[in-house]
């Protein structure tokens, strides 16, 4: 079988693996995430409503990210304290701002999810009615 004069492209890519190869580069799927932060997320098998809700209420709890004032600014300390704060918000404010907004968009999805699976597990009890009552039907049948 007659190979095809390789063009230009596919030269210089075969040029780029045997230089890798020769270095002993090799192609890796690099994690995203350290190992320890995996277990934080975890993608559900099922919805359970239990988690659901709680994540909610976590959500709702911790939106703002908005950098707290300092309520004990007493002293050189306290003012040091106050002028730290105070720069850190300016410097922070357009981050904490669309952080925040982030933070309401994934709240009201949550919400959102919510009613979805409350709908769902109102039509699934429908639709178990029904079966039942398509069942006593056919016995009278």
């Amino acid at each position: 079988m007659e190979q095809k004069p390789k063009n230009c492209s596919e030269q210089l890519l075969d040029e780029i693996k045997s230089e890798l190869e020769q270095k002993s580069i090799h192609e890796e799927v690099v994690p995203f995430r350290e190992k320890a932060e995996e277990s934080l997320f975890v993608m559900p098998t099922a919805c359970d409503d239990e988690a659901l809700k709680n994540e909610i209420v976590n959500a709702m709890a911790l939106w703002d990210t908005s950098v707290e004032p300092l309520t004990n600014a007493n002293g050189i300390k306290g003012k040091i304290k106050t002028f730290l704060n105070k720069a850190a918000r300016v410097s922070m404010n357009s981050h904490m701002t669309s952080q925040n907004a982030f933070n309401v968009s994934v709240v009201n999805a949550l919400l959102q999810l919510e009613q979805l699976a409350k709908e769902n597990q109102e039509l699934q009890d429908r639709v178990k009615t029904l079966e039942h009552e398509i069942e006593m039907l056919k016995r009278e049948s």
